[in-house]
């Protein structure tokens, strides 16, 4: 079985990703980095593998079917705004073998996702709350995470306020 966890991968915020992924104007988004995400898992690292996505046209691009963990890494090119890095995590005996798909591994009942453990702490830099977010949904965040102990900073989004232009 297999388990993605996809990070949008920047150096800004992006105004598409709070609109395509927020339902309503209340959310956060946690910052960290590719180093602080492999530090903070608290699994065997045989277990996982981290990457960037490749963007590529199907049409054209070189794309190698008959491995079992390429397909996780790439999409079509017009999702490149996306910008991912994920981490995939491959549950049971020979998950990593290079022997193509299985058709075995689909099904009907996938589990919607699993526990694994991580170190918050080490995981988040920072939590950003969204744009539309206002003082009084940051402070209950803020309440939130504090009574759990950490300390990490809580701050708007710079996309917040009107525009200069």
């Amino acid at each position: 079985m297999s388990h993605l966890n996809c990070w949008h991968e920047n150096t800004s915020e992006s105004f598409a990703m709070w609109d395509i992924y927020l339902e309503n104007n209340c959310g956060v988004a946690i910052v960290s980095t590719p180093s602080r995400v492999k530090n903070a898992l608290q699994i065997n690292e045989g277990e996982y593998l981290t990457g960037k996505v490749n963007y590529i046209d199907y049409t054209e691009g070189d794309f190698n079917i008959d491995s079992t963990v390429t397909p996780f890494f790439h999409k079509r090119e017009s999702f490149q705004h996306e910008r991912e890095y994920r981490i995939l995590y491959r549950q049971g005996e020979d998950a990593y073998d290079d022997d193509g798909m299985k058709t075995e591994d689909f099904g009907e009942n996938i589990p919607e996702g699993i526990p694994v453990s991580i170190d918050i702490g080490t995981l988040i830099e920072e939590v950003v709350i969204s744009p539309g977010g206002d003082d009084e949904f940051r402070e209950e965040v803020v309440d939130e995470t504090r009574a759990r102990g950490f300390e990490f900073p809580i701050n708007h989004s710079k996309l917040t306020g009107t525009p200069l232009f």
